[in-house]
């Protein structure tokens, strides 16, 4: 586990620079265990509606994940940064996806390509670090937590069902969370599921 700084900011620059010490083989090898594991579990066999990202700087790739989704006739989505929150478009095999200005893949968006985030199902969330209690630390944008600040006053939602991807070391003894985080529902790593 990783120790914390003394600020939120140190951390992630901390855990930045272990991440950008992996290779494309430690994060294939961790994608494939993660995401194995997952499409075992109920809540992806019974979802519908599904939200991935894009990875970026070695983060965990869900894209084994997707691929199967479509073969299960799922229906999978992509968020896409507009102004500060995140709307998820559909994604499509074969869809042309473009860069946006943080250099992440997005899909095109349309009114009609377009779901309410507390329609989805299942939701897969990157993650920077995480705590054993669900805390998540992201890249600092605050994306996440905006899109899906419903679920703060709605705790009782069981849906969507926030599920970190994360390497095993990025677990993080604590952190100071701000009374906005919306925690996640699990932590599904390459060793374990918190």
């Amino acid at each position: 586990m990783i120790a914390y700084p003394s600020s939120r900011e140190e951390l992630r620059e901390q855990l930045q620079r272990r991440r950008a010490h992996l290779t494309v083989n430690n994060q294939r090898l961790a994608s494939k265990k993660i995401t194995e594991r997952l499409m075992q579990c109920d809540f992806f066999q019974e979802s519908h509606n599904i939200a991935a990202y894009m990875p970026i700087n070695y983060e965990i790739d869900p894209i084994n994940l997707v691929k199967q989704a479509w073969k299960c006739h799922k229906r999978c989505y992509l968020p896409v940064l507009r102004k500060k929150q995140l709307v998820f478009s559909i994604y499509e095999e074969d869809m042309t996806l473009q860069s946006n200005r943080f250099n992440i893949l997005e899909p095109p968006v349309s009114p009609e390509s377009i779901i309410e985030p507390w329609t989805l199902d299942l939701v897969l969330v990157p993650v920077l670090g995480f705590t054993m209690h669900g805390q998540r630390l992201g890249m600092g944008g605050g994306y996440y937590d905006r899109t899906f600040s419903f679920l703060l006053s709605e705790p009782r939602r069981n849906k969507p069902q926030l599920i970190g991807l994360a390497y095993d070391w990025q677990k993080l003894t604590n952190f100071q969370a701000n009374d906005w985080d919306v925690p996640l529902h699990t932590v599904f790593t390459e060793k374990s599921t918190y």
